[in-house]
Formats: structure tokens, C-alpha cells, sequence
């Protein structure tokens, strides 16, 4: 009777045994550890700072890859160094209002450097009351407005800049460019574009802002 308990008994552990075994390679446990795995990759494997930096370029990047090749101002003659000048306004949506940044510095080969840009918003232009900030890079010349917002009909722009080097620039290779919603460069509609080469002068005559964004002249690259 001994002997028969303990026979029992070893069959019962040889049964759990077999049992366990089963749930540990079993196909579905096997498929639920595969999909963790999946799944574990998805949630925490890391993109290298570098590529991370490169994807982001490509989602914003110019029309067909290349950027815009601006027409920079010429750099402050001394020792006092700046980044760009900005002008603020609070603009109501249901009244005109402009805004205007008028300056001027010492340097470039004509001598002096004038900044010149009035920005016209009528009545309705904007959605809502807003503060509105226009800032002129002094590296490349570009203008930015913000903050970035849709118009319920484009705003008007002026912009003359005196002074700029435009002796290795030919006339039919400036224009007035913007970026558009998806990062493409875009040309701007204007009324009219005076270019003076003698005295480095370039004006835009009202030019149809669709929305805000960087604006700017450029050179068509050859």
C-alpha cells in the first residue's frame, strides 16, 4: 500500500511537470512574448539625437531639398554686434493698423544700411485681437511676423532696404520670397520691385502677405 501512495504520488508530479512545461513553450505563450517584444520595441527603442535632427529638417525643409539662398545685410561696422531688430504692436482685428520699423547703422560698402518695413493690416484681416511681432534677422535679412496665425484676406507689405552689396547679383536672379505652410519657398504677389544696383537698393511695393511666416528677398541660385 506504501509502494501504491508513493507510485501516486510520483505520477501526480510527473503530471504537473508535463504541465508546466506546456505553458511555458506553449505557442500562444510563445506569440504573447514575440508581441511584447514588438511591442516593447516600438514604445522605447531611441532615435540618435543626430537622425532625430536630420527627420526634422526633412519635414521642414525648402522645395526640392535645396534652402533659400537669402540676400544677408551687411554686418555692423564696429565692435557692437546685434542679432536683428524687432518692432511689437497690439493690433485690434476690427481696425487698420501698421505696423512700421524704420532703422538704420553704419557698415556695408555703401556706407550706411537702411531698414525700411511697413506691414498694413486692415479691418478684418485678422480672426481675433492679437500681439503681433515683426523682427528683421540682421544676418540674413529675412522678416518674421508672429505669432504664425491664418487671414481672412491677405495683409499688405512695404519693404525697402539701401545699402545692400548687389554688385555680383544680377537683376533677374532677386526676388521676394516666402515659406509657405509646408516649408516650400514661395514667391510673394506684389504690386512691384525696385531694384537700384548703383546704390544697393531693393523695394518691395505692396507685397500680398497670406499669412505670417519669414519673408525675404533672394538670390536664384545658378
Amino acid at each position: 500500500m506504501y509502494q501504491l501512495n508513493i507510485i501516486v504520488l510520483l505520477s501526480l508530479f510527473l503530471l504537473v511537470s508535463c504541465n508546466v512545461n506546456d505553458s511555458i513553450t506553449d505557442p500562444r505563450s510563445n506569440k504573447s512574448y514575440r508581441l511584447d517584444k514588438q511591442l516593447e520595441g516600438y514604445r522605447f527603442t531611441s532615435i540618435p539625437s543626430d537622425q532625430i535632427s536630420h527627420f526634422t529638417k526633412g519635414l521642414t525643409n525648402y522645395e526640392y531639398g535645396s534652402k533659400p539662398n537669402w540676400i544677408q545685410l551687411p554686418e555692423i561696422k564696429g565692435l557692437l554686434k546685434d542679432a536683428g531688430y524687432t518692432t511689437s504692436k497690439f493690433v485690434n482685428a476690427d481696425k487698420d493698423t501698421e505696423l512700421i520699423m524704420d532703422h538704420t547703422y553704419n557698415g556695408g560698402i555703401h556706407g550706411k544700411v537702411k531698414i525700411i518695413v511697413k506691414l498694413m493690416l486692415y479691418e478684418g484681416t485678422l480672426n481675433q485681437d492679437s500681439f503681433i511681432s515683426m523682427t528683421v534677422n540682421r544676418e540674413n535679412g529675412t522678416i518674421t511676423f508672429e505669432p504664425s496665425q491664418e487671414f481672412n484676406k491677405d495683409a499688405e507689405l512695404y519693404v525697402k532696404f539701401e545699402g545692400i552689396d548687389l554688385t555680383h547679383v544680377e537683376e533677374e536672379d532677386i526676388s521676394f520670397d516666402f515659406l509657405g505652410k509646408n516649408g516650400s519657398l514661395l514667391k510673394i504677389h506684389f504690386k512691384e520691385i525696385i531694384i537700384d544696383q548703383a546704390s544697393g537698393t531693393l523695394e518691395l511695393k505692396e507685397g500680398k502677405v497670406p499669412h505670417f511666416s519669414r519673408y525675404g528677398w533672394t538670390q536664384t541660385r545658378k
